[in-house]
């Protein structure tokens, strides 16, 4: 009698049973990150990584605003908030506003920004999740509770 070959990817169990659990990852990138976009992704990732560049998002998100109004409006040095807003410009979030006087940026890049706000609700859950809750008893003193 005669046995089949096992099919590709059958493996036997192994000694270690934490590898029989896990899954194998793949050895190369999948879905829709080929190596450029890995490159791609990372470096925008970057771009977004910055607090002024996200306060500059938010606030050009429904109306556009110069330079001068985004250092007024986030507390920014002019020059600081010029260089931000020139490299959400140049890596396509922000886009400039044709009228006279000095350019004003809205945000052009919508997706980003859903990405960066559900980035953060998600660490507002793991947030809630792990941080110890306080009770407050009758006399206003709180306890933690881990």
């Amino acid at each position: 009698m005669t046995t089949s070959p096992r099919p590709q990817g059958h493996t036997t169990a192994s000694a270690n049973p934490r590898r029989d659990r896990c899954p194998r990852r793949p050895s190369r990138p999948t879905g829709h990150l080929s190596e450029l976009g890995v490159d791609i992704t990372a470096s925008r990732l970057r771009v977004l990584g910055h607090p002024a560049r996200l306060r500059i998002m938010r606030a050009v998100e429904h109306e556009p605003a110069t330079v001068e109004q985004l250092a007024r409006t986030l507390g920014l040095n002019p020059a600081a908030a010029g260089v931000h807003a020139r490299m959400l410009y140049r890596t396509g979030i922000l886009s400039r506003v044709d009228r006279s006087g000095p350019p004003a940026y809205r945000l052009s890049d919508w997706p980003s920004l859903w990405l960066v706000d559900q980035f953060a609700r998600r660490l507002r859950e793991q947030t809630a999740e792990f941080a110890p809750s306080t009770d407050v008893d009758e006399a206003g003193e709180g306890s933690t509770c881990r």
